[in-house]
């Protein structure tokens, strides 16, 4: 064997053993951040335990995909106002993008069929606008507000805009709705990974959002509006969280920016308390 084919060898053992020690090193290196990771969100949750905030269910670890959306609000004739004609069996008024509306005469709510009651007043094109756009939300309907909204990406948009809430009176009849629409939309930037659900729920805590001796109730994906103009605005995935004090306090509706996991204080989560709506990290009974 000459001198060049041993040394041929020795350059393909050693480059082959350099390949080797480098990937070595990254898994480890990987792994080793994943468990720190891991270890640390563990900590973070056994202290959230420790504090009587509790859950139902599970907090999903997984993360998911989500775009920033620039949208069009239906402040337009093509979109609300100028289409009500099209509508009977009510009186409208229309004011700063919002449709109100009351039926001439009441629907009486079956409550054994209550979602399909709602479907299909909702798909009536003659008592709703756009209603094929809208979708039905339970966990923001209450007693006397059933809500639908429209959906970006699959997920709902949890805010004023987009928004279709249904009004029922105490003989439980269906005497109106109050509408927003947002126009088709189109993608900022290419999809990014969300946070976790956890992950969510731990950025809560950590800026001390999540009070001692309480329960969440839900968290959801959904979007939320980030920045508005007045006919224009940018809506970003959002982790929205149901939290309520167990001692009979109020329900607050908590937001972590899914993307960056920044916790939202200019809250413009829509909910319906009573007989009034209120905005800015709203309480419901």
């Amino acid at each position: 064997m000459n001198f060049k084919r041993i040394l041929l060898i020795f350059l393909v053992s050693f480059t082959l053993l350099d390949v080797f020690l480098f990937f070595m090193v990254v898994v480890n290196v990987r792994f080793t951040s994943i468990g720190r990771q891991t270890s640390a969100n563990d900590i973070v949750m056994k202290e959230i335990s420790n504090e009587s905030i509790s859950f139902n269910g599970h907090l999903a670890k997984d993360s998911h995909t989500g775009y920033y959306y620039s949208m069009s609000k239906g402040n337009d004739t093509n979109s609300l106002q100028g289409k009500t004609g099209h509508l009977h069996g009510q009186t409208t008024r229309f004011e700063n993008g919002l449709l109100t509306s009351t039926f001439t005469h009441p629907i009486k709510n079956d409550v054994v069929t209550k979602t399909n009651n709602f479907d299909r007043i909702v798909h009536d094109p003659k008592k709703i606008l756009h209603g094929q756009d809208y979708y039905y939300n339970n966990d923001l309907s209450s007693k006397h507000y059933v809500v639908y909204t429209e959906k970006l990406d699959g997920r709902p948009v949890m805010g004023e805009d987009g928004r279709l809430t249904f009004r029922i009176n105490r003989n439980n009849q269906i005497v109106g709705y109050t509408q927003s629409y947002l126009k088709p939309g189109r993608i900022l930037r290419p999809w990014k990974k969300t946070i976790s659900q956890q992950q969510a729920v731990i950025e809560l805590y950590k800026h001390n959002e999540l009070p001692s001796n309480s329960k969440i109730h839900w968290v959801d994906l959904g979007y939320t509006r980030l920045l508005s103009t007045k006919n224009k605005a940018v809506y970003v995935p959002t982790w929205v969280a149901a939290v309520r004090v167990k001692n009979g306090g109020k329900t607050q509706h908590l937001k972590v920016n899914a993307l960056t996991g920044t916790v939202i204080k200019n809250d413009n989560l829509v909910v319906n308390v009573g007989n009034s709506t209120t905005t800015s990290r709203p309480n419901v009974e």
